[in-house]
C-alpha cells in the first residue's frame, strides 16, 4: 500500500462520517431515555437533574458540537457537488470549521447560561 498524503478533503470526509455515526448513537440513547421517562414523573425529574448538572451539560455540549459540525459539513458536501473544483476544498473545509465552531460556541454559551438569560 502506498502512503497517501492527508488532505483536508479526507479529513472532512472522516469527520463527517464520524460525527454522523456518533449522532446516530446519540439518537438511540436519547430514544431509550425518552422511553424510560414515560413511566413516571419521578424518572423525568431524576433525568432533568442529571442533564442540568455539569456532566449532563458537558454531554449535551458534545452533542451540540457534533450536530453543528455535521450540519455545516453536510452543506459543504452539497455545495461541492455543484462546484467540484478541487482548489476550493481546503477553503470550504476551513470555512465550515469556523462556522461550526461559531454555532457550537453560541449554543454552548446558551446552554451553560452565559447568553440569553
Amino acid at each position: 500500500m502506498i502512503p497517501q498524503r492527508a488532505s483536508s478533503g479526507r479529513a472532512a470526509w472522516a469527520l463527517h462520517r464520524a460525527s454522523g455515526l456518533l449522532l446516530a448513537m446519540y439518537v438511540v440513547v436519547h430514544l431509550m431515555l425518552m422511553r424510560s421517562l414515560l413511566g413516571s414523573e419521578d424518572a423525568f425529574a431524576r433525568w432533568m437533574r442529571v442533564l442540568g448538572g455539569s456532566a449532563g451539560k458537558a454531554a449535551l455540549s458534545l452533542a451540540l458540537g457534533l450536530l453543528s459540525w455535521h450540519a455545516v459539513s453536510g452543506f459543504r458536501v452539497m455545495w461541492l457537488d455543484t462546484a467540484p473544483e478541487s482548489s476550493r476544498h481546503a477553503a470550504a473545509f476551513r470555512a465550515c470549521a469556523v462556522v461550526a465552531c461559531g454555532v457550537w460556541l453560541l449554543a454552548v454559551a446558551m446552554l451553560w447560561g452565559f447568553v440569553g438569560r
